[in-house]
């Protein structure tokens, strides 16, 4: 008989739980992250956790993930998430608290069926997938939708057809910064070569990835399906010690064949070895800081000033693509 530990909001489908003869609910619900590590490291005879990484908690849902395998690497876990990024063995994701979905895993009736529906899926539109793709990156403040913007508007010059996508349905920008109207999950023209969408939803950035894009730029997003797919990261950086570090820190990827854009560079900026050096990265691109460049990131108007921002960004766009 499988020993579950249960951390999920629905008090009615735990209660459900607790009535199945087939398994053994060995704890009152969980309520919080950390009291999941409480019970495991008194009790190791646990074969299944269930948990719904919305309760409370100080600790990270994938630092939560990697203190249970370091305390039981052969316990399976139940995760209910929204998100495809907890891919890793013995994980299973469940996007509700359903109780026959969760018996037919334990049950080892539906292992694994959301994960091999999801690479069908993913090999699909791999196969379909002709554009490059590219993340825009960096730390809150660094320029990253502006950098974003006038990359897409600069390569959509050079008879490129663009999509750029803003992954921050609530707090994107992007809209504001080429002084168009807020749609969100639809593709508009912003200029002839180029395109604009606001979206974070699977089904609308699966349809547009098998639509015919020369290249894709994402800002803001960081859906792991996607990441899976053949793709450059593009990050943003301030050339501050501090806020290298930071973005140093925050970095997940194998981020060595990336590239790096000092943004706003000037005579009091970090040598650009120093960062080579702190990244073992020679991808370092600048755009270079002047009252003009100022004036146009906070005004931001395009059409006027091509020639201008062509200039300045020529040199990155031309070893990114």
């Amino acid at each position: 008989m499988n020993n579950i530990l249960v951390a999920i909001y629905n008090q009615k489908i735990y209660e459900e739980l607790l009535e199945e003869k087939n398994i053994n609910i060995i704890n009152k619900n969980i309520l919080y992250k950390e009291g999941i590590l409480e019970i495991l490291e008194k009790n190791f005879e646990i074969n299944f956790i269930i948990i719904n990484e919305k309760i409370p908690g100080e600790i990270e849902i994938i630092n939560l993930i990697d203190k249970i395998k370091e305390i039981n690497n052969n316990i399976k876990i139940i995760l209910i998430t929204k998100e495809n990024k907890y891919k890793k063995d013995n994980i299973f994701l469940l996007k509700e608290e359903n109780k026959r979905d969760i018996l037919d895993i334990i049950e080892n009736k539906k292992e694994l069926k959301n994960e091999r529906e999801e690479i069908i899926q993913i090999e699909k539109i791999k196969k379909q997938i002709d554009e490059k793709l590219f993340f825009i990156k960096g730390n809150s403040g660094s320029g990253k939708s502006i950098v974003a913007s006038i990359l897409s508007y600069q390569i959509s010059k050079m008879d490129k057809k663009v999509l750029l996508i803003d992954g921050d349905i609530e707090k994107g920008n992007i809209h504001t910064i080429f002084q168009v109207k807020k749609y969100i999950n639809r593709t508009q023209k912003i200029y002839n070569n180029l395109y604009f969408i606001n979206t974070n939803q699977e089904e609308i950035i699966r349809k547009v990835l098998t639509e015919k894009y020369d290249i894709l730029i994402f800002d803001n997003f960081n859906k792991n399906y996607i990441l899976e797919i053949n793709h450059i990261n593009i990050y943003i950086l301030e050339s501050n010690l501090i806020e290298i570090e930071k973005l140093k820190n925050n970095i997940t990827d194998n981020y060595y064949n990336d590239f790096f854009i000092i943004n706003k560079y000037n005579k009091n900026s970090i040598d650009e070895k120093i960062i080579e050096n702190i990244f073992e990265n020679k991808n370092i691109l600048k755009i270079k800081y002047s009252d003009i460049y100022n004036s146009l990131i906070n005004n931001f108007k395009m059409k006027k000033d091509n020639l201008y921002l062509k200039r300045i960004y020529k040199n990155a766009i031309k070893k990114i693509i």
